[in-house]
C-alpha cells in the first residue's frame, strides 16, 4: 500500500481514533498557500497553526509582503483568523527557531494527528519539521500535504536568485564519515548546484540524478535546461521519478545505495516538493546528509493559482509507513531509528 492521494480522499479514509487534529502551515506570497488551511478548517475541529517566512531585503520584498498580506486576508475571510497569530521566522532561521515552531503546536501529554502543509514552506523549514514530527512520540499520525499551482502557472522568469554556497539543511549535516555518493533531484533552477557537483566530480565520486517524469510542457524544457547547465551524468546515472510520488523517491534512492553505505550518501533536493519530501524521509531513516544552496530571493509570482492538493501518510496511529516501504526491497539500506 502507498498511502497517498488527493487530500479529501485520504482524509475520508483516515481513522482518527479520538486524536487531537493539528494543522501546521506557512502562509506566503503564493495563493496556493491558503488552500490546505481552508480545506482542513472544518475537518473535525482542527487546530490551525500558521506562520510566515520573512525574506531578506530584495527588489521583490515589498511585493512579496503585499501578496502575503492579501492571502492572510483571504484566510480571515474564510474564517480562520484564529490561526493567524503573526508568528514569523526569517528565511535563514537557525535550527532552534524552526524547532520552536514545532514545539508551539502540541503537548507531549496529548496524542495528536498532525497535518503538515509544505506547499509554501522553504525546504530548510519543512525538512527539519518532518524530522521532528517523526521523532515525536506524541505525533500518533502524520500527514504531509502539498498543493500544486494552477496548471502551467509557474513564472517564466527565474523562480529564485542569489543562492548561498552549498550547506547542510538544518538537522541534516554529514556524519563523521565523508560522503562518497550524491543523489540530486533536478528542478527548474540550477541555483548553486554546479558548485556542489563540481566537488563530487573532482573527487570522482558517483552522482545520480532524479528527474521528475512526466513533467509535461513547459516544465520538461526547464528541467532539461537545468541538466544541460550543470552537466549530464550519463543515461545510466539518471532515474525518472513520478513528480508527485514521494514513496517512489524513497524506494529509488534505496535501490541506488548499498546496504552498508546509507549513511555515506549525500542528497540534494532541487526538484519538486514531493520528491524532496521523499529525500527528507530517506535521510531521516538512514542518516544521509542533505545539502542545498538556499536562494536569498524568490520571485513574487513564483506560482499563480491553485491546482490539486495531495496528502501523504507517513505515520498512522503509531505505525510508521515509511519503515514498511524501506523494508520491502531487499537491497534497501538498514533503517536507523
Amino acid at each position: 500500500m502507498k498511502p497517498w492521494g488527493p487530500l479529501e480522499w485520504l482524509l475520508a479514509k483516515t481513522p482518527r481514533d479520538g486524536l487531537r487534529r493539528v494543522v501546521l502551515g506557512c502562509v506566503g506570497a503564493e495563493e496556493r498557500s491558503v488552500e490546505v488551511p481552508r480545506l482542513l478548517r472544518g475537518a473535525g475541529g482542527a487546530n490551525l497553526h500558521l506562520f510566515t517566512v520573512t525574506d531578506p531585503p530584495s527588489r521583490y520584498l515589498s511585493r512579496i509582503q503585499e501578496k502575503t498580506e492579501e492571502h492572510r486576508s483571504m484566510l480571515i475571510s474564510a474564517g480562520v483568523a484564529e490561526a493567524l497569530d503573526a508568528k514569523a521566522a526569517s528565511l535563514f532561521a537557525l535550527d532552534d527557531e524552526i524547532a520552536g515552531i514545532f514545539r508551539s503546536i502540541g503537548s507531549e501529554s496529548e496524542a495528536t494527528e498532525l497535518w503538515l502543509d509544505i506547499t509554501s514552506m522553504p525546504k530548510r523549514f519543512f525538512f527539519l519539521l518532518v524530522k521532528l514530527a517523526l521523532n515525536a512520540q506524541w505525533v500518533s499520525s502524520l500527514f504531509v500535504t502539498y498543493t500544486q499551482p494552477a496548471p502551467g502557472r509557474y513564472t517564466r522568469e527565474h523562480l529564485s536568485e542569489d543562492p548561498e554556497i552549498p550547506q547542510p539543511l538544518p538537522g541534516f549535516g554529514p556524519l563523521a564519515e565523508e560522503t562518497d555518493r550524491l543523489v540530486v533531484a533536478i528542478g527548474f533552477e540550477p541555483l548553486g548546484l554546479a558548485q556542489l557537483l563540481g566537488d563530487y566530480r573532482e573527487k570522482k565520486r558517483e552522482i545520480f540524478f532524479l528527474v521528475p517524469f512526466p513533467p509535461g510542457q513547459p516544465y520538461s524544457r526547464r528541467v532539461w535546461d537545468t541538466i544541460r547547465n550543470v552537466g549530464f551524468p550519463g543515461e545510466k546515472r539518471v532515474r525518472r521519478i513520478p513528480a508527485l510520488d514521494m514513496f517512489a523517491t524513497v524506494e529509488t534512492i534505496g535501490a541506488l545505495i548499498p546496504p552498508t553505505g546509507a549513511s555515506r550518501v549525500a542528497l540534494a533536493p532541487y526538484g519538486p516538493k514531493p520528491i524532496s519530501l521523499g529525500m527528507c524521509v530517506y535521510a531521516i531513516r538512514s542518516g544521509a546528509a542533505v545539502f542545498y544552496t538556499q536562494p536569498r530571493v524568490y520571485h513574487p509570482d513564483y506560482t499563480v493559482g491553485i491546482g490539486s492538493t495531495w496528502a501523504y501518510c507517513l505515520r498512522l496511529l503509531g505505525r510508521d509507513m515509511l519503515l514498511d516501504r524501506l523494508a520491502e526491497t531487499s537491497d534497501q539500506p538498514k533503517v536507523v531509528d
